[in-house]
């Protein structure tokens, strides 16, 4: 009788980590410029230098302030037009109900053409620290992910027929997009994306051992939203706010910290991070030229601008 009991109180006590389900916050768009800044004290601004004959860029986190958030439209859609494009951006708006939130304005081509639009910052989210730990946990990037269960985006949607999506990026640098329909409706919703082959019953799972370290711990980090504009839904502007992005999952570790801190020790995955950091820089170098030399360059005209009104008035 004792021995039935205890292998129900045992049943009863490790049931719920078998198929234990984490809800976190991907990112909150009213607490977003506030966490990057923490998680990126340094540099103040965003510059280039040249160490050692290595091209390198330092990113600043006002990089990802909601401001400076981009939309990129689909090629044939901007060239089109020049007016897309440049009636394609975000804005830092306050909401009664939220805080700030992400605003968005796509300017589509008219008439039965698809279009898209991709939202996102110049730099990819940082996901880890010089010294290879992770940063901007809740504020872009989840951590600690087995299975992805659901991932949810409240949006306040203008009656268009447009479609909403998001993609994030893995360890692995794969990105994949979750696809959560269309915006036609008025006011705040959320729209979930629920994955078609999670199983609730942990006793139909296929139960697994997965490597641990040097293996690094599975993360996601958000890469972009996407508005898709269908064939038949008229184009022109269109306007529409995001509040933020939950996700739930199983963990991938349960159990507590072994004694042993192996990173501690090898540090195999603060250097293959660094390594994977130094990869990611070398493909977007021609980008983090091109737009810091824009930017002196818009700098230095307007500096000019500024001197000629100087002259002028004192004249």
């Amino acid at each position: 009788m004792k021995k039935t009991v205890i292998a129900i109180v045992i049943s009863v006590l490790f049931l719920p980590y078998l198929n234990a389900i984490i809800k976190e916050t991907l990112i909150d768009f009213s607490k977003s410029d506030e966490l990057f800044r923490k998680y990126m004290p340094e540099p103040k601004e965003t510059f280039d230098t040249n160490e050692n004959g290595t091209y390198k860029v330092y990113v600043s986190a006002q990089e990802y302030f909601i401001e400076n958030w981009k939309v990129e439209l689909n090629s044939s859609a901007k060239n089109m037009s020049i007016a897309n494009m440049v009636n394609s951006y975000v804005k830092k708006v306050d909401s009664k109900a939220y805080g700030s939130v992400l605003g968005i304005r796509a300017r589509f081509p008219e008439g039965p053409i698809p279009a898209f639009a991709i939202i996102k910052p110049n730099f990819p989210i940082p996901s880890f620290d010089e010294t290879g730990k992770f940063i901007n946990v809740g504020n872009g990037v989840v951590i600690n992910v087995n299975e992805i269960k659901s991932i949810s985006i409240r949006v306040s949607g203008r009656n268009y027929p447009y479609h909403i999506a998001i993609r994030l990026m893995d360890r692995n640098f794969e990105v994949k997009e979750y696809f959560f329909g269309d915006m036609f409706f008025q006011g705040w919703k959320t729209l979930v994306w629920y994955n078609p082959n999670f199983i609730d019953d942990e006793r139909l799972k296929i139960i697994k051992r997965d490597p641990l370290y040097p293996k690094p711990i599975p993360f996601y980090r958000l890469d972009s939203i996407v508005i898709y504009k269908p064939p038949q839904a008229n184009g022109g502007d269109f306007i529409t706010y995001i509040q933020g992005i939950e996700i739930e999952y199983t963990p991938f570790l349960i159990e507590p910290v072994d004694d042993i801190d192996d990173e501690n020790v090898w540090q195999i995955l603060a250097k293959e991070i660094i390594r994977r950091k130094n990869i990611e820089q070398s493909r977007m170098t021609d980008f983090f030229e091109l737009l810091l030399r824009e930017r002196k360059r818009i700098k230095a005209m307007y500096n000019e601008l500024l001197e000629e009104m100087k002259q002028k008035t004192e004249k």
